[in-house]
């Protein structure tokens, strides 16, 4: 069952939520250019699929992806990253709070972000 079906969202939530598929979408075509287009056929599948993430409480591989180009340095503008991973840590945040018996964040830490992930 998909959790993200049972979650309450209001508008403002949703659309943070969209906005911030399509810029860590861009980051990683920005950053990891060839790797990006090597794995991505489509981008509206792409960001649908970060989307889902999010809502499925799924944020620790997003986050660890950033964090490996704020470690490497390589990075022209380090703040974008910083704010990305901002940004999830707020949308995580809002989710709990909207959702507060049913949301896909535990307590401590996320949960299923050690599934196995599609290749």
């Amino acid at each position: 069952m998909n959790k993200a079906k049972t979650l309450n969202i209001d508008d403002a939530l949703a659309a943070e939520i969209g906005q911030l598929a399509i810029d860590l979408d861009k980051f990683s075509e920005d950053e990891d250019t060839y790797e990006y287009w090597d794995y991505v056929d489509d981008p509206e599948e792409s960001i649908r699929s970060t989307k889902s993430q999010i809502l499925n409480g799924k944020l620790d591989s997003i986050k660890e992806y950033i964090q490996l180009f704020i470690e490497a340095d390589s990075l022209s503008d380090p703040s974008v990253a910083e704010a990305l991973i901002r940004r999830l840590d707020e949308v995580k945040r809002n989710i709990n709070e909207q959702n507060p018996t049913s949301s896909p964040y535990k307590q401590v830490g996320e949960q299923n972000d050690s599934e196995p992930k599609d290749a």
